[in-house]
């Protein structure tokens, strides 16, 4: 089984991977130049863990570049590129380490991209999860800024700039705006990729994961599929500042562009682009539009794996969930069953005739769980979520919070600090320890309350959780802050800390009902009826951990 195994890695990983190494994948790659074809080389791998790891990935980087190098001369459109991922580089690629993240990869990035500069051939950044966007768009914007990188030695300007964009993304249209106003700013010509999208499964778990109010990427195919038209006769509109590459292996997508472009060059706006395709899909695709294009073929340029088969895990399971999927073009275009008018039709109409236009097997993540709601979680990585919460928790810091006994005794005992656990110089309130009297009293409170609670029934106390939930989440910030300065957690850790919290409400919320509404019937074996009621046991006395104190 594992010799079969790992023949087929092998057989998968020469479909879908282009070389082992760089040297491996330009003498592949020589063949397809003669032919006018050209690539963008991508060295394969995932995100950094470690510095060790980052560093590694730089190092083939610059090595693929020190390669590339010596097959240049081309200019942009007739020579290699280079696609780089950026939490390749540096482990703390994320939202909670912007600034940090920031001004590490920026030097780094530019080093690297002047080596692009020099050699005069492409340099693109690549689209990753939804909630990296801002930061990869910082980081962008900082490097297009950058009046060096863009000036080449010979004193001509360098155009081979670029990132990706992801037409599933619902801001996708907003990124191209974006990418057409930074490149106009600055005076750039830049080089932009219009993809789909290779992460829709994680983002859809990441958002339900997170408690989200919404998805950030289209439910149905169809809806990405007219978010890439819409992108790109948006990047047309910036065509005298963006050099757009269309990454598709869909036939109506590819002529539905290629009329775009046809239109505008009508009024006298000669618009210049090019396709892309993975390798390993879409081959038949592109040899039927040049045949039909005869000797003015549009360009194209193949995406181009490079890496080891260590690395190929993660990309191999993207490209078989895309290929696999029964709506992909490439999985439906080998059915000799599904006629052609099927096959090329109109994304536009189709999604004009949905009802409802979300995906229905796909509910919001706050209604995954059916019978109970999930906790609202806070997206961290949104600059317009983060920026007011911080400026309700910075309102709050100053606020002294009292810890005393629910019934107080009539001569009450003395108070004591309670302080950060990483700044002891820092109040956060004061805490009065309950006398052997009050706890006394507590038991004999709850004793007598329990007998009616307990006969309340399993609807009563439900909604009796589920309010407690709500205000839990009414009073987001205030216990996110407590969080934060008494027990000293990140604010990941307190929003993480408060949903958990919210969430033990509502499941048991849901278990009352199921459990304790009605009796259950057992079976009577001689006609007599037998019922099992559950019931409490009575009081509790519960310690919070101090590390999960909600």
């Amino acid at each position: 089984i594992r010799t079969a195994t790992m023949q087929a890695m092998k057989i998968l990983g020469g479909q879908f991977v282009f070389g082992r190494t760089i040297d491996e994948a330009l003498k592949r790659a020589a063949p397809e130049r003669t032919a006018g074809i050209t690539h963008s080389f991508d060295m394969l791998g995932e995100a950094a863990m470690t510095f060790a790891d980052a560093e590694k990935y730089r190092q083939a980087y610059d090595a693929a570049l020190t390669r590339l190098t010596r097959e240049a001369g081309a200019g942009i459109t007739g020579s290699p590129g280079i696609s780089v991922k950026l939490s390749a580089l540096y482990p703390k690629y994320s939202f909670l380490h912007a600034e940090a993240a920031t001004a590490a990869m920026v030097p780094m990035i530019k080093a690297l991209a002047l080596r692009a500069r020099d050699a005069d051939i492409h340099f693109t950044i690549d689209a990753e999860e939804a909630e990296r966007l801002e930061l990869s768009l910082d980081i962008i914007e900082a490097l297009v800024a950058d009046d060096e990188l863009f000036a080449r030695p010979d004193g001509s300007r360098w155009n081979g700039f670029g990132l990706a964009i992801q037409a599933y993304q619902k801001r996708g249209v907003a990124v191209c705006d974006w990418a057409g106003k930074l490149a106009r700013r600055h005076g750039r010509r830049l080089f932009v990729r219009l993809v789909k999208g290779a992460y829709w499964d994680s983002e859809i778990k990441l958002s339900q994961v997170g408690g989200h109010g919404d998805y950030p990427v289209f439910t149905r195919k169809v809806a990405t599929d007219v978010s890439y038209l819409a992108c790109a006769a948006r990047l047309f509109e910036h065509a005298d500042v963006l050099h757009s590459a269309f990454a598709t292996h869909n036939a109506y997508t590819i002529a539905a562009i290629k009329a775009l472009a046809s239109s505008s060059e009508a009024v006298g706006q000669r618009k210049i682009f090019e396709f892309q395709r993975l390798h390993g899909m879409g081959e038949e695709v592109y040899a039927a539009l040049r045949r039909i294009e005869g000797d003015n073929p549009t360009p194209v340029r193949i995406y181009a794996p490079v890496g080891g088969h260590k690395e190929l895990l993660a990309y191999l399971v993207r490209r078989l969930l895309e290929n696999g999927a029964n709506t992909s073009f490439v999985n439906r275009m080998g059915d000799a069953d599904i006629p052609a008018e099927e096959l090329v039709g109109d994304p536009v109409a189709e999604l004009a005739a949905l009802s409802p236009r979300r995906n229905p097997a796909i509910p919001l993540p706050k209604d995954i769980f059916g019978r109970r709601l999930n906790s609202a979680g806070i997206d961290l990585s949104d600059p317009t979520v983060l920026g007011p919460l911080q400026a309700q928790l910075a309102s709050l810091d100053g606020v002294l919070w009292r810890d005393e006994p629910t019934f107080p005794a009539a001569i009450p005992g003395e108070t004591a600090p309670i302080t950060m656990p990483h700044d002891l110089a820092s109040v956060v309130g004061t805490r009065r320890d309950a006398t052997a009297e009050e706890v006394e009293a507590a038991f004999t409170r709850a004793a007598a309350i329990q007998p009616g609670w307990d006969a309340l029934g399993g609807e009563a106390r439900a909604l009796l959780l589920e309010e407690a939930a709500d205000l839990f989440e009414a009073h987001t910030a205030e216990f996110l802050s407590l969080c934060q300065r008494e027990a000293g957690k990140t604010l990941m850790d307190a929003v993480l800390e408060l949903r958990e919290a919210v969430d033990f409400l509502r499941y048991y919320a849901a278990e009352a009902r199921r459990q304790f509404s009605e009796p259950t019937i057992l079976p009577g074996p001689t006609g007599e009826e037998n019922t099992i009621a559950l019931h409490g046991r009575g009081v509790f006395a519960t310690i919070s951990p101090w590390n999960f104190p909600l």
